[in-house]
């Protein structure tokens, strides 16, 4: 199989794999136990949870684990949580994460303002548009994708930081698709919140991460038990945690100027050698994301043909109900509808090579021809 979907999600990285043959099935305790055994887990909850609070560069105190990213952006951005901080406005744009546009949707419905900063062709943000809004909405949440999950396309974080400072707002960040693909530092982006997925970068599925800066300014979602100090209830996952530790050891610098690397030849292939184009050239991306127009050609018909072949992309399109809708994030770059539905993404890892990417390239012309005839 070659496998072009790690946007998606990721294989496990070789220590989780090794974890899962080797220590998982020893971890079975509840760390919350009043016994040495749940005593033995509980610290190394606290060992995880040390590591990665380091690996960010912020206070293990500031680190919540939960479900995954779609469980921390519901939590950031829950009634709750946004009542407690005074919250009436929250400013984010369409080319969001799901988890956060349906929020949002709800949200606007129970009478809270939301207003979307638009964005030009290539994906990044109007951030003299954002501080217009900034500058007339008082308490407002800025809420927004670090790294975009189909475009790989990086917003200027730092600066948008400093115009919610300058502001008296906050300011909450997906960073699901920046982990493992880019080096930053919490600290040093200033940001109130932030949302992650342990499977996204090799850690089990059912694992993420919740960064709040000042935890005594926050509500939790959720009731019902202490763990977390209160603010994220429930049992421990503690092999997702560690799975999470783990994998984040896993990530290695040079493999990500690899990929790097990897991606440019790939796409100076496409350019040489077809008449496809790339979305978003020209400005910043993380290193192992593609975003491919396929000239007219639909991208589930060639999809479909693909993973019969046994490669694995994406065509960026959701199910929903079982009807397939174009992109949402390529029609509010402003194309339309028939350009989204000829969009492919290719996103690689560390285990990716030349030659599943030729591969790739070669049965895409001649899928592509044929759909032609």
């Amino acid at each position: 199989m070659i496998y072009l979907d790690y946007n998606a999600t990721a294989p496990y990285s070789d220590s989780v794999k090794k974890y899962i043959q080797d220590g998982m099935i020893n971890d079975w305790a509840n760390p919350s136990s009043e016994h040495d055994f749940g005593f033995e887990l509980m610290n190394k909850v606290k060992d995880s949870r040390r590591y990665i609070a380091d690996f960010f560069g912020v206070s293990s105190r500031s680190i919540f684990f939960t479900s995954g990213a779609t469980e921390s952006i519901n939590s950031v951005l829950s009634f709750s949580n946004l009542t407690k901080n005074n919250v009436r406005t929250i400013i984010s744009s369409k080319l969001e994460h799901h988890a956060t546009l349906d929020t949002l949707k709800r949200l606007e419905k129970s009478g809270f303002n939301v207003l979307n900063v638009s964005s030009n062709q290539s994906g990044q943000l109007d951030i003299n548009e954002l501080e217009d809004f900034l500058k007339k909405e008082k308490n407002a949440l800025v809420s927004l994708l670090y790294v975009n999950n189909e475009t790989g396309v990086i917003s200027d974080i730092p600066q948008i930081s400093r115009l919610c400072k300058k502001y008296d707002a906050l300011i909450h960040i997906d960073a699901v698709q920046a982990l493992g693909k880019m080096n930053f530092n919490l600290e040093d982006l200033e940001v109130d919140f932030a949302s992650f997925a342990g499977h996204k970068i090799g850690a089990l599925k059912g694992v993420g991460l919740l960064y709040i800066k000042s935890p005594k300014t926050y509500e939790p979602l959720m009731t019902g038990g202490g763990q977390e100090g209160g603010v994220r209830p429930g049992t421990y996952n503690y092999p997702g945690i560690k799975s999470f530790e783990l994998a984040l050891r896993d990530i290695n610098p040079e493999t990500i100027e690899s990929i790097c690397n990897l991606r440019a030849d790939f796409e100076k292939q496409i350019v040489s050698n077809t008449s496809f184009a790339i979305n978003c050239v020209g400005v910043p991306r993380v290193a192992n994301t593609t975003n491919i127009y396929l000239n007219g050609h639909d991208s589930r018909a060639v999809l479909l043909n693909l993973s019969r072949k046994n490669i694995m992309v994406s065509s960026g399109s959701a199910c929903s109900s079982g009807s397939f809708e174009p992109s949402h994030v390529i029609r509010n770059l402003g194309f339309d509808k028939e350009y989204a539905s000829s969009c492919l993404r290719v996103s690689i890892g560390g285990k990716t090579t030349r030659e599943e990417l030729a591969s790739f390239l070669n049965e895409l012309l001649v899928i592509t021809s044929s759909l032609s005839d």
